[in-house]
């Protein structure tokens, strides 16, 4: 089931995340790159000050990176929006 969240949406939410871990995070300063594999949109990838998120579209799911590669947090865009928007990752 794809989600009904705008990239937008996305965005905002990946931006306020970052924010938390780097004053930099900033909507202007984030860079968004979108992701094709086999010549079929799969999702979007954001950066900013050496963290990195991936929205990917077909699972629901945006996971948020450290700079060291570390997986900080995970969201599902398929919870209806009342749901808690961070699952710690293990």
């Amino acid at each position: 089931m794809l989600s009904k969240i705008t990239p937008t949406e996305v965005r905002q939410v990946v931006v306020e995340y970052m924010s938390r871990f780097a004053a930099e995070a900033t909507d202007d300063a984030v860079i968004e790159t979108l992701l094709v594999r086999d010549g079929r949109y799969y999702g979007r990838s954001y950066r900013v000050a050496g963290l990195m998120a991936m929205w990917m579209i077909e699972i629901g799911l945006i996971q948020i990176y450290s700079a060291d590669g570390d997986m900080l947090a995970t969201l599902s865009t398929l919870e209806p929006a009342d749901a808690p928007r961070f699952g710690k990752a293990a």
